[in-house]
């Protein structure tokens, strides 16, 4: 990048009345009017008239008292290119708000001047402008000399690394986008980070961050743009220096501008710079590129305390494991710090609960050693956590505020990605004559290590027995079953030339006619045309992925994957390098469900893409010389719902007639009513989760055979749900109606609570009862017990409430958007959801904008998944 890119705002400071830049008239009365550049001001009161554009404004917040607003700073701009800070404070806020806009000029005049601070300075000038009670500010159409539209400070590799770790000024930066790493996810969680690669002049390249509110806006606006960037503009950002590489770090006052938004960005983006896209890359990492114990330590020690939270990856051994530190505690289940026990009850000394609910963390693990009359905490540790000793893990280091302490020992780790027995995907087996083959559990140690797919044996000594008539995956009705004398040998050489290959393809109308039957699980052959999947990083809970494939005739049908399944094909095809165009899938199973074709992997589904294949292989030529200019599949990968929406009759119909499998569903219905006669909660054992009996004075276990257990209140609400075409009951429990109201249920408890009467008798909460009479999309999973007769209710797994979704608030350029500078507040949270086209590989974003009701102690949060 020439040097001269960082030259185009560097303008003559000399005022002359001929220079035309603006259609704006020269004016010789004006200037009688008193008017002052910024570098004739002084400190003290100021009465005279200052011209300016607004370049920049955003929000000043104290994180320490919850995000309470303190001031909105401003970044002003002179007929001599001259930059200048301005401040508003909260109080006079509400008087100039309405007159903010980036880019408009403005007469300033009746104003403070003072000094600046002599950290993170935001311009050259040594002064900062302060408004009072007279300060008058007015929007100026003619002004006596044209001001020049944009204002930055570039500096260049050199120019940061000297400002590094000093905190002394907040410069801007131009380059280009070479890579975007984001730990953002759909709804966002809580501490969001994006990581964008920035090469800079010289083709020296350095990594940007941005936090929090400022992360999601990056991440959501970069993920909808219809072409991807090549040029960023980023200012006011913080220069730092970790692991001996430079980090750029944004601030309240960093504002982002892409390609031509920006003259300065316009003329880098004509240059041809042969970038690849970025948008495709934006995709979710570890936080930051990985560092050394030594060089943790050292930006520990040697470095200011940081007023965010950073994440590091550290890769190292495990010397041993802290026993006498033990391994587990019982936790508060309102604040989770500590729980003191004594004789009958536990204490939480910061609740000042001298009978608090406990919450066991690592319950499961408990339930794996317990021990009659041994407390979980003093407890043996697990094998698997003293197993954990000489073995080598990637963490995920957070480094806070109190990292920052000379006597500060120990780092808090939030993910372990145990980087050796992480193995490839295991190998796709390519058939040759098809035949079913079966090794017993006990007999695997004899044959596994032998097990090569693509290779060839001679095989003898087994049995022939017949197939089962349901789920077959070959013609043949029989099956090979190996036995205590069978031999399974490989061979190098064969007497017969055997197909490396063999499928059993079925078009689109033999699918149909094998829907529902469980007869047979045959293969297909598609061009792959969309992608959806709900596979985060980390892989959480149930995954699923679904592939839209076209069919030979044209049609198209849904593949559905799930769990590792899911995983592996998201990722493996996140990390392809070219995105694929045929896929074929051998032993699926075809469903018909509300009238439209899926198809269902099984454990017996292996995916080839392309040329692993050679019927692939010939599809995918078939397909090179037609043309179809098809959409990339691998960049429209995507976090969406898992399967396309049902009716309540459809829903109805497919549960009475199918077989069992658990299976997930979208269906959209009005809440008729609340049965309040079964309960709004009841009291579940911590170590069990099973529902508990309540005597006079303690919880009895009937599971767990305690007899005096400690128990936490968890939801559990049955709706009757309607749409146009049927009704049905829905089951809310404790995960599901948690992240709809962001309260848990102990929380709710306390809304109601009365004296002598026990949660689960007390009133259901009011934002419960509500729910009458509101529309909701519900994610129902079918298990095996709803496939009976006498099933009447559906589980509930999530709830979006569609009535209260609302636009997102739009990424505003040059400035100008208050949220950018500042996180949210705690009372305002925003969920988006995403509905992707996966035809034009478009994506339209819906906020679901939640706000605390003021005269509520309870206080809404973003849904998580």
């Amino acid at each position: 990048m020439p040097s001269s890119l960082f030259q185009l705002h560097s303008i003559p400071r000399s005022f002359n009345p001929s220079l035309r830049l603006f259609d704006a008239p020269f004016d010789p009365e004006r200037i009688c009017i008193n008017i002052v550049f910024f570098s004739d001001l002084k400190s003290g009161k100021c009465s005279s008239v200052v011209e300016a554009r607004l370049l920049r404004f955003w929000e000043a917040r104290n994180v320490k008292r919850g995000g309470e607003l303190m001031w909105v700073d401003m970044l002003l701009m002179d007929m001599n290119s001259t930059l200048i800070q301005a401040t508003i404070n909260v109080n006079r806020l509400p008087r100039f708000r309405d007159r903010l806009a980036a880019g408009t000029m403005y007469s300033v005049s009746c104003f403070d001047v003072a000094r600046c601070a002599q950290n993170f300075k935001l311009a050259d000038s040594s002064l900062m402008i302060r408004f009072n009670d007279s300060t008058e500010f007015d929007v100026l159409s003619d002004p006596v000399s044209p001001i020049h539209a944009e204002g930055f400070r570039f500096r260049n590799q050199t120019e940061l690394v000297g400002l590094a770790n000093t905190n002394t000024q907040l410069p801007d930066i131009i380059g280009e986008i070479v890579a975007v790493k984001s730990t953002v996810s759909d709804p966002p969680e809580d501490k969001n980070s994006v990581m964008v690669t920035v090469k800079l002049e010289n083709d020296v390249s350095v990594t940007l961050s941005l936090f929090d509110a400022q992360a999601v806006s990056f991440h959501q606006k970069l993920g909808g743009m219809r072409d991807d960037p090549k040029v960023i503009v980023a200012t006011s950002i913080n220069p730092k220096m970790v692991g001996g590489r430079l980090f750029l770090n944004a601030t309240s006052g960093t504002h982002v501008y892409y390609d031509k938004e920006t003259h300065a960005g316009e003329s880098l983006f004509y240059r041809d710079t042969g970038l690849p896209s970025a948008a495709p890359l934006l995709k979710s990492y570890a936080k930051v590129e990985p560092v050394t114990i030594a060089e943790l330590n050292h930006f520990i020690t040697t470095d200011p305390p940081q007023q965010q939270e950073i994440d590091f990856l550290c890769t190292a051994r495990v010397s041993r494991v802290e026993a006498d530190k033990g391994w587990c505690y019982v936790a508060c289940s309102k604040c989770s710090k500590k729980l003191q026990r004594t004789v009958t009850s536990f204490e939480c000394a910061r609740c000042n609960n001298p009978h608090a609910v406990g919450s066991l963390r690592a319950s499961e693990a408990v339930q794996l050693l317990a021990e009659e009359g041994v407390n979980p905490e003093d407890s043996v540790m697990p094998p698997f956590v003293a197993g954990m000793e000489g073995k080598t893990y990637t963490f995920q280091v957070r480094v806070t505020p109190y990292n920052f302490t000379v006597n500060h020992q120990t780092f808090t780790v939030s993910r372990i990605i145990n980087e050796v027995e992480r193995a490839p995907a295991p190998e796709f087996v390519d058939d040759g004559t098809i035949m079913v083959a079966s090794i017993s559990a006990k007999r695997l140690i004899i044959f596994r290590s032998r097990l090569i797919a693509g290779a060839v044996y001679s095989v003898s000594g087994f049995f022939v027995a017949e197939c089962a008539p349901t789920l077959r995956l070959t013609d043949s009705p029989l099956m090979i079953m190996f036995n205590d004398l069978t031999s399974f040998d490989m061979l190098s050489v064969t007497g017969l030339e055997l197909p490396v290959e063999g499928f059993r393809f079925r078009n689109e109308a033999e699918l149909l006619g094998l829907t529902n039957a469980s007869t047979e699980l045959p293969d297909i052959v598609a061009e792959l045309s969309a992608v959806k999947s709900t596979v985060n990083d980390p892989p959480k809970g149930k995954n699923h992925v679904m592939a839209t494939i076209k069919m030979d005739k044209g049609g198209s049908v849904i593949l559905s994957l799930f769990d590792c399944q899911a995983i592996a094909f998201h990722r493996r095809l996140d990390s392809m390098r070219v995105d694929p165009k045929v896929v074929v899938a051998t032993n699926v199973k075809p469903r018909k469900i509300g009238g439209h074709l899926f198809l269902y992997a099984i454990s017996g589904t292996h995916i080839y893409f392309d040329k692993e294949t050679s019927t692939g292989q010939a599809c995918l030529s078939r397909l090179v010389n037609i043309c179809t200019g098809h959409t990339p599949v691998a960049a429209l990968i995507r976090k969406v719902a898992k399967v396309e929406p049902v009716t309540m009759a459809e829903l109805n119909s497919f549960v009475a007639a199918a077989v069992s499998d658990d299976i997930e569903y979208m269906c959209t219905g009005t809440v008729l009513r609340l049965d309040s006669e079964k309960g709004w909660c009841y009291i579940a054992c911590v170590k069990c989760g099973r529902k508990l009996k309540r005597t006079d004075s303690v919880f009895v276990c009937m599971h767990c055979e305690n007899y005096h257990a400690v128990g936490v209140p968890r939801y559990r609400v049955e709706l009757a749900i309607a749409d146009d075409t049927d009704e049905g009951i829905f089951v809310c429990y404790d995960g599901t109606m948690a992240k709809l109201h962001g309260l848990e249920a102990y929380e709710a408890g306390l809304i109601t609570a009365k004296d002598g009467v026990n949660p689960e008798d007390s009133q259901v909460p009011p934002f419960v009862s509500d729910m009458q009479g509101k529309t909701y999309t519900f994610h129902v999973k079918l298990a095996t017990y709803d496939f009976t007769a006498g099933r009447q209710s559906f589980t509930v797994t999530r709830i979006i409430n569609m009535n209260e979704r609302l636009p997102l608030p739009e990424f505003v350029d040059h400035g100008g958007d208050e949220s950018i500078g500042g996180s949210m507040g705690v009372n305002h949270q925003i969920h988006a959801d995403v509905d992707y086209d996966m035809v034009s590989g478009e994506a339209s974003l819906i906020s679901a904008t939640e706000l605390s009701d003021p005269a509520s102690p309870a206080v809404k949060k973003a849904r998580k998944t």
